[in-house]
């Protein structure tokens, strides 16, 4: 019996390869994805689009559903942009059936029961639903025969929901970028509020949430998504205290509060907030909008430890200039914004000091660029 449960496996396998072998350039369609054990039982779908052209070295975008489980709208919102600008789609699909909505997908079965985050409850990272992502892209591009050494993700709704916890819980993964579009509710990463809200009892370190922190994440929202009865939206009185009653505020307090946290511990923080006016809870609108991240990471060579040789002080600072510490660099793109997110100065220097005109007290953010990587600092001024 047991050659046997080989001999079918291994059959299974063989066949899921054949349908993966069918990913040539200018190809639409979806194939059968065998996550390793213990995931195994539950093979996902996975659609995809690749455009015309040599794919062995196209960007690789991974598009994450929302609690529709719509993995084929997920892959056809990019279909255009991915011919025009030349990268591939991979949409997985985590059905219904196999993959509760809570639990299993958007807070990617880290823990049997979501609600009860206790030590009994905390799974081995294989059988997290994260933990098949890198697998999928590994799998994929060895189909390929491609040299894509990582990828970049959106998603929208649920899929951001998805997406921000998978960089929290595994920030070492392949993963290059992720764009978060519009999540519902948030893992924030302070404490005084238990998992699935916050840190308490979510088994995530100083050192894993500072390797979270060191990763490109865009904080993607939509100015109109204020509808505090929108359909899906989490509403309690512990989710509602401590992060607001849309999707919108939602989003600005996990930014702000990740920054803050960051700020304290003193680590490099390299997410960003960006608002999209006029646009509320509109999945193929975001993707549209997202669209620059995707390009802007795709040409990147961001490297965190060359970033970590730039930092600002003093702070607070008691005038207007501020002072920037950096090492074997040269030139410098510096936007500065104040809290609310408006930018108020930008400008491009090679100078070890900067002024910074017409600020008042308050807090601001300084984001430094360079041909080599993006990171944001906070300060303030008294």
């Amino acid at each position: 019996m047991k050659k046997i449960h080989i001999v079918i496996s291994c059959l299974l396998f063989f066949a899921h390869s054949i349908l993966a072998q069918n990913l040539k350039s200018n190809t639409t369609g979806v194939f059968s994805y065998t996550p390793p054990a213990p995931l195994d039982a539950n093979p996902i779908e996975v659609y995809y689009h690749i455009p015309n052209g040599i794919i062995v070295d196209m960007p690789v975008l991974m598009s994450f559903h929302g609690s529709g489980r719509n993995a084929d709208d997920y892959r056809d919102y990019w279909v255009s942009m991915s011919d025009e600008h030349k990268f591939i789609v991979l949409a997985p699909k985590f059905d219904s059936t196999n993959w509760t909505i809570a639990t299993e997908y958007i807070t990617g079965n880290v823990f049997s029961d979501y609600d009860d985050p206790s030590e009994n409850n905390y799974n081995n990272q294989n059988e997290w639903t994260y933990s098949i992502i890198d697998n999928l892209f590994d799998y994929v591009i060895e189909d390929i025969s491609g040299n894509q050494l990582s990828y970049i993700g959106w998603g929208h709704s649920a899929g951001a929901q998805f997406l921000h916890r998978f960089v929290m819980y595994l920030p070492n993964s392949k993963l290059n970028t992720a764009i978060c579009s519009n999540a519902g509710w948030y893992l924030v990463p302070e404490n005084g509020y238990r998992f699935p809200y916050g840190l308490d009892d979510s088994q995530i370190s100083n050192q894993k949430l500072e390797s979270a922190f060191s990763k490109k994440l865009f904080i993607h929202l939509g100015k109109n998504d204020i509808n505090p009865n929108s359909s899906g939206l989490r509403r309690n009185a512990t989710v509602d205290t401590q992060q607001g009653k849309n999707r919108y505020v939602r989003g600005k307090y996990f930014f702000e509060t990740s920054l803050d946290v960051a700020d304290d511990f003193g680590y490099d923080f390299n997410w960003e907030k960006y608002e999209v006016i006029g646009v509320g809870h509109e999945s193929q609108k975001m993707a549209n909008e997202a669209l620059k991240f995707v390009l802007q990471s795709s040409l990147s060579k961001i490297d965190i430890s060359i970033s970590k040789t730039v930092d600002i002080y003093p702070i607070p600072i008691n005038s207007n200039y501020i002072n920037i510490l950096k090492k074997n660099l040269t030139t410098l793109d510096i936007t500065v914004y104040d809290f609310s997110g408006k930018e108020i100065y930008q400008t491009f220097t090679n100078e070890n000091s900067l002024f910074i005109p017409n600020i008042v007290a308050g807090v601001y953010f300084m984001k430094i660029e360079s041909a080599l990587f993006s990171v944001t600092k906070k300060f303030s001024k008294k």
